[in-house]
Formats: structure tokens, sequence, C-alpha cells
């Protein structure tokens, strides 16, 4: 179980958004590149596997197997952007969790939340900087998991 506090969480959102973008850039700039003369032109007009198999590309044009291979990994780089947009959605899901509960506490609670989830601090630490138990700093943490939507899920991330 990893712990990700809130600061960590938004620099992982961050980072995962900015490979994802780089990703769609990546592969619209190969689209671009396989649509221009790099394309058999008997590709494009319909022919079957064993017809396109038999296509024999000159120097300015791919062979038909190696625009397929190119095809292929294409899809591949899709499937990698689409599981980028669900880990996404999942670690946007835990910012938000964690942003509702904060937003409910208050008191030492809110004091102890904030100290353990946005600034990722330790137990220990908590309880020297505010003056109480490492026990009674995790029974508040306990009681914070306990009444809120901020569950166990969060805490798989």
């Amino acid at each position: 179980m990893i712990n990700l506090c809130y600061i960590d969480l938004l620099e992982i959102i961050s980072t995962t958004k900015f490979n994802q973008n780089k990703l769609r850039a990546v592969v619209e700039e190969i689209i671009d590149c396989l649509s221009l003369e790099g394309k058999p032109k008997e590709f494009a007009q319909s022919t079957s596997y064993t017809d396109y198999d038999a296509i024999r590309g000159s120097k300015e044009e791919f062979h038909a197997d190696v625009y397929q291979r190119l095809s292929d990994e294409l899809q591949k780089l899709r499937m990698i952007i689409e599981t980028y947009e669900n880990i996404l959605d999942m670690y946007k899901i835990a910012k938000e969790e964690i942003e509702e509960t904060y937003s409910k506490l208050s008191g030492l609670e809110c004091k102890v939340f904030y100290l353990r989830k946005i600034q990722g601090k330790s137990i220990k630490a908590i309880a020297e900087e505010l003056g109480y138990t490492y026990h009674y700093i995790t029974e508040i943490l306990t009681d914070i998991h306990v009444t809120s939507t901020y569950s166990d899920k969060s805490n798989m991330l």
C-alpha cells in the first residue's frame, strides 16, 4: 500500500497528463507522416490480405507490411493513451475524495488530516508537532477514515 499525500498526487496527475499529451502528439505526428507519400498507393484501394502481401513498394513508398506494422504499433500507442486516461480518472477521484474529506473537517481533525494527507508527514512527526501521543493521532486518523468518503481505495494509490 502506497500512501500518497495530496502534493504527490497533484504531481502525479500533472506528469501523467504531460505524458499522455506527449504520446498524443507523437501519434498525430506519425499519422501525418504515414498519410503523406509513404503509404503504398495500392494499400488504400481496398486490397485483400493476399493482394497487399504481393505489393512491392518503390524507394518512395513503404512496403505494405511495414505500413501494416506501423499501423499496428499506432494502435498500441492509442491503447497506452487510453490507459493513461483511466489512470488519470483514478487519481482525480482520489484527489476529489481528499478535498471533500478535508472540507468537512474542523479543529484538530482538520490539522491532523492536513499534516498527514496534504503535507505527507508521518504520524510520529504530527504527534510531535501538535503535542499529542502517537496513539491519539492514530485514533484521529482512524476516525477520519471511518466517517468519511475518503476510503481504502485512495490508500492503494
